[in-house]
């Protein structure tokens, strides 16, 4: 698994790098902007790989990494993650939901069910992270489906279509998965393996460039590609840097989409196989 994390500002404080077991950091690829690689390259050596200059946004940005990476099965964590186990304790009085930090052995085997999942045909997933509702249900812990992901995804990229990135340029990773499940490709998502990141538009990163404003319009034009599966509402954001202003969230038909998707591009290619047999 090769692990990619584009990082923008943030030279001297990588903190999913730092947060990552020491074995694992061998295999992280670094994406940063030409203006910033000179500096990366002097600290991580050859792990360092630059964008073309031209790039400056996250979109495009993944979309190149799409490309460098489309024979590996790999994981892209945006570089302010920390890693957590959430464990629910019955016994509890009351019951409830615990969060500790991932040990080295916890990581590798949130890896190898990435490689599972991939194996079975789910070519996208990621941690969830944990600011997602935990549910005790059987069927929704420790993995959940066709469900929201942000903050890090791990694609197999040999199974992988091309990817629109740049339909919207603050809302692509909600755009890109709904590419993939309206295709009828599955995703999971781990609610036991869970990333603690920082708070929305913290300095560095998008926060070059992105304004409440521009995240509102990129929310506009995400439910206007999707209408049938996105509604979008407003919130009054509590905390952080655009603490009192109102932001546009979006409520997604996550289900509704791969279920169509299966019955659009699954269905129709299995009757034909069960006919022509």
């Amino acid at each position: 698994m090769k692990i990619v994390i584009p990082t923008l500002g943030r030279v001297n404080k990588q903190v999913t790098y730092n947060s990552l077991p020491d074995k694992w950091k061998k295999e992280v690829n670094f994406v940063v902007q030409s203006h910033e690689y000179e500096e990366m390259k002097s600290i991580y050596g050859d792990q360092v790989l630059m964008l073309p200059e031209k790039i400056q946004k996250i979109a495009p940005t993944r979309e190149w990494i799409q490309e460098q990476f489309r024979n590996d099965r790999y994981w892209v964590f945006d570089d302010d993650l920390e890693f957590k186990i959430r464990n629910y304790n019955a016994d509890g009085k009351p019951a409830t939901w615990l969060q500790v930090g991932m040990t080295d052995e916890e990581f590798d085997e949130m890896i190898q069910h990435a490689h599972d999942f991939m194996d079975k045909g789910y070519s996208h997933g990621g941690a969830a992270p944990i600011w997602y509702p935990p549910t005790a249900k059987e069927d929704l812990y420790p993995f959940r489906t066709n469900f929201r992901q942000c903050t890090n995804c791990f694609f197999d990229g040999p199974n992988l279509p091309t990817i629109e990135w740049d339909r919207c340029q603050a809302t692509e990773d909600f755009d890109a998965i709904l590419q993939l499940l309206t295709k009828g490709i599955p995703n999971a998502v781990f609610m036991k393996y869970i990333v603690k990141c920082s708070e929305t538009n913290s300095d560095g990163g998008c926060s070059a460039w992105r304004t409440i404003e521009y995240h509102n319009e990129s929310q506009k034009k995400f439910q206007s590609l999707w209408p049938e599966y996105v509604n979008l509402k407003e919130k009054t954001v509590s905390s952080g840097p655009w603490k009192g202003q109102i932001k546009l969230n979006v409520n997604v038909a996550w289900k509704r989409a791969y279920n169509d998707g299966v019955k659009k591009h699954i269905e129709p290619s299995n009757s034909l196989s069960e006919f022509m047999a």
